[in-house]
């Protein structure tokens, strides 16, 4: 809806003093399906009066500047340009950034979300000085919920959650560890997924582990699982069983797998390197850690705990396991 934004829609929307209520996690930056080669065309073209079709101005911002185009290939790419919303980057990527008249437009602005310093909206926001503050929510007797002065992790009960996730650890009991797969720092990256997934042993181990997990040390049934990988991998990795018990890591705002008590976490996040060094040329800071804990926290609480019921979870990257354990234990 917001890609089709332009300044009519704005207009209307700043008359009527609207209010926006945002309850997930916005998306600000998409990147557009252009090759680099038909980039370079663009660049390199003008009108017959030699005009350039495009020219690009602070922050990457790209203008559309032949108004004689109707239509064809680049009729997507006219659209966003004419309405400030793209951005090119490096001469070869373009992205669609959220157009910020449209918050302006608004009289008040409420995102209900959760560790938004590591999320891209975040980001965002401070890439184009967009003031904003923080607010608690509260629950009391006698005015129910309410915005409170922000109280961080002090105003957080995270002792409570501590005792609905139990991690999977191997004990000595075990024949194997299906933990050791992943204790390089990257395993379970996307593109460290990538190259290894070639190797089918490599590929039935990590099948093979999350069979055993399940099965054998949680003995639930497959109704009561749910388990993520990055897309690409999803129909390559999918455990005996577990074809349709697969959540996307993007998963948001459902209790659709509420019934869930077994989780299993194929993956290892990073945010897209294009997209990180775009902010940071900017000159604006980006936490890929708490980028990443953001993402597993949200994956994690589409199961049962947000039912307040324990939930049994199997991370074989080290990495994403020792920040939910940093989180868990306050120091995060």
């Amino acid at each position: 809806m917001f890609k089709r934004c332009d300044s009519e829609l704005i207009q209307l929307i700043e008359a009527e003093d609207y209010t926006l209520i945002l309850d997930e996690v916005l998306d600000t930056i998409d990147e557009i399906k252009i090759s680099k080669d038909d980039i370079k065309i663009l660049l390199n073209s003008s009108d017959n009066e030699g005009n350039p079709i495009i020219s690009v101005g602070s922050k990457g911002r790209v203008k559309w500047n032949n108004h004689e185009y109707d239509s064809g290939n680049y009729q997507t790419i006219r659209n966003l340009a004419k309405a400030g919303n793209l951005v090119l980057f490096e001469d070869s990527k373009l992205y669609w950034l959220f157009p910020t008249d449209l918050f302006k437009a608004f009289s008040d602005v409420f995102i209900l979300t959760y560790m938004f310093e590591g999320q891209i909206q975040c980001y965002y926001y401070r890439l184009f000085n967009m003031k904003f503050i923080y607010r608690s929510i509260v629950n009391d007797a006698y005015l129910g919920y309410h915005l409170t002065e922000y109280r961080g992790r002090v105003g957080e009960d995270r002792q409570r959650i501590k005792s609905l996730i139990n991690i999977y650890y191997s004990s000595l009991s075990d024949n194997r560890d299906i933990n050791k797969i992943g204790e390089k720092h990257n395993a379970f990256s996307k593109s460290y997924l990538a190259v290894h997934l070639k190797n089918r042993h490599f590929k039935e181990m990590i099948k093979k582990n999350s069979y055993n997990f399940y099965r054998h040390k949680m003995n639930c049934s497959t109704k009561q699982v749910i388990w993520t990988t990055f897309k690409d991998n999803q129909k390559s990795l999918a455990p005996m069983g577990l074809k349709k018990s697969f959540v996307p890591l993007n998963a948001r705002a459902t209790n659709e797998y509420a019934a869930a008590t077994t989780c299993i976490y194929l993956a290892n996040r990073y945010m897209n390197p294009m997209i990180k060094r775009f902010f940071q040329s900017h000159g604006i800071k980006v936490d890929e850690d708490l980028f990443a804990l953001a993402e597993l926290l949200q994956w994690l609480f589409r199961s049962a705990i947000r039912n307040d019921e324990e939930i049994a979870v199997y991370i074989p990257s080290e990495r994403m396991r020792t920040l939910l354990e940093m989180y868990l234990n306050n120091e995060i």
